[in-house]
């Protein structure tokens, strides 16, 4: 039973999608007391110009010869028609007695007094009408009269004045929201920058790069980079544990193979049978095998270490080519093969690098020249200095005259078409390749006219 793959969330999303719903609650607050403080605004200066009309009003009444006399001040009605296209009801009364103004605007259930009029919102012919109640109490031939003034005033205008201020609001919130919002994508992608600087410093690294990850982190990632030293720490001991017992099991297995060979070559000349002589040589054979991948294998324990720790100096390369020539002369004149070394640079050209390391790449290629040449043939090494890199090319002409997979030959353990008759481990074209990544350079091979090989090695001058 398949399981489902867990889903993957986004830090920065999650980020993202909390800090929207904190603006959007924060917006929606925002907007919801503004609106309100706007509106108790108009509201507040509504009310005060219905109370001063109020009080003007009753500022206008007159007692004169025990009767009541109003003068209504037309100015005031006048500046509250000039706001807007609103209409204006008014009525006063003596007591409950009905004077003057529209009879059937309803009368308050309270009034207020000069400074703290009575406000009220009620329907009035098919439109809301603002009211300001007020009373002030009046001495007319000794009896005393409650003058009662009622004064309103539709609210379209302020009606109009909310909502437009409404949409200046909305426009102003949606604006700060968009502008929260990119400070906050800017904000959350700055913030996972030291994750991305991490990751790419990681991932720079090469396959055999397994040295402390010592990046500048925030305080947060320490926990995260201390687990990964951690744990690139347990994999390089497992992996040098397994680099060592490679190593001394291929240096212990070499001794017993030798005595094992030169036994079998000794039974092999003394044998007279020939069923018996030809145990003898695949015996031989295979010890020689044998022998020669724990050699490979030796050397390639020997190259993941020294891809670690690299002990790079000075070296000079005309030479150090010449002392590796000088070593596969004895096994090159076994079968008449020549080794010429031709070189275009001065015998000064030096290299910054691991000599151990190069060595190895060299001895490997003129090991698989030697193997896969004919008999009295020549190989040919080439160096040659380009404009900022070195080439050294081992030339040698096959003896199958057969084309090789190039991408098969440098994986481990494979050997290509022409090897079935050789004796070999698979591992001298991969060795060759890692070194060349171990040393920042490059593994060429190529077929020429002739049956020609060309592997070159190339490196760089600086």
């Amino acid at each position: 039973m398949n399981r489902a793959s867990p889903v993957r969330l986004s830090l920065r999303n999650r980020l993202l999608v909390i800090l929207a719903i904190l603006v959007a609650i924060f917006s929606i607050v925002l907007f919801v007391s503004i609106r309100a403080l706007t509106g108790q605004a108009v509201s507040a200066a509504q009310d005060g110009l219905l109370k001063a009309a109020a009080v003007s009003i009753l500022e206008k009444v007159r007692i004169s010869d025990g009767a009541l006399f109003f003068d209504l001040p037309y100015d005031t009605f006048t500046i509250l028609g000039s706001i807007g296209e609103d209409r204006i009801f008014y009525r006063i009364d003596a007591n409950s007695t009905f004077l003057t103004g529209y009879e059937d605007l309803p009368i308050s259930d309270t009034y207020g007094d000069e400074r703290t009029p009575a406000f009220a919102s009620i329907e009035y012919r098919g439109g809301i009408l603002r009211l300001a109640a007020i009373e002030k109490p009046v001495l007319v031939e000794g009896q005393s009269i409650r003058i009662r003034v009622l004064i309103g005033q539709t609210s379209n205008f302020q009606a109009q004045l909310l909502s437009q201020l409404t949409e200046n609001l909305l426009i102003i919130v949606l604006s700060f929201c968009l502008f929260v919002g990119l400070l906050a994508l800017l904000t959350v992608n700055s913030m996972l920058n030291p994750i991305r600087r991490l990751a790419d410093a990681v991932d720079r690294r090469g396959p055999n790069d397994l040295r402390q990850v010592d990046h500048p982190t925030p305080k947060e990632l320490e926990p995260l980079l201390n687990a990964l030293n951690d744990f690139i720490s347990r994999l390089n001991g497992a992996l040098k544990q397994t680099e060592i017992f490679i190593a001394e099991a291929a240096h212990h297995i070499r001794t017993p193979l030798a005595t094992v060979k030169s036994e079998g070559e000794l039974a092999l000349r003394k044998a007279r049978k020939p069923e018996n002589r030809a145990h003898l040589r695949n015996i031989v054979r295979s010890v020689e095998q044998a022998n020669r991948s724990a050699t490979q294998l030796l050397d390639h324990a020997v190259v993941l270490y020294r891809m670690e720790q690299p002990e790079r100096r000075t070296i000079k390369l005309l030479q150090c080519v010449n002392d590796m020539v000088s070593n596969f002369a004895p096994t090159a004149e076994l079968r008449d093969i020549e080794i010429k070394v031709e070189s275009n640079i001065s015998t000064v050209l030096e290299l910054y690098l691991d000599q151990t390391l190069l060595e190895t790449a060299l001895r490997n290629l003129l090991d698989n020249a030697v193997k896969y040449s004919e008999a009295e043939a020549t190989i040919s090494i080439g160096i040659n200095a380009l404009s900022d890199k070195c080439r050294i090319s081992v030339r040698n002409r096959s003896a199958t005259m057969i084309k090789i997979d190039t991408d098969l030959m440098v994986k481990r353990f494979s050997r290509g078409a022409n090897a079935t008759n050789v004796v070999g481990s698979g591992l001298g074209l991969a060795i060759v390749r890692e070194v060349m990544l171990a040393l920042g350079g490059k593994l060429e091979i190529d077929f020429e006219d002739g049956g020609i090989i060309c592997a070159s090695l190339l490196l760089s001058l600086r």
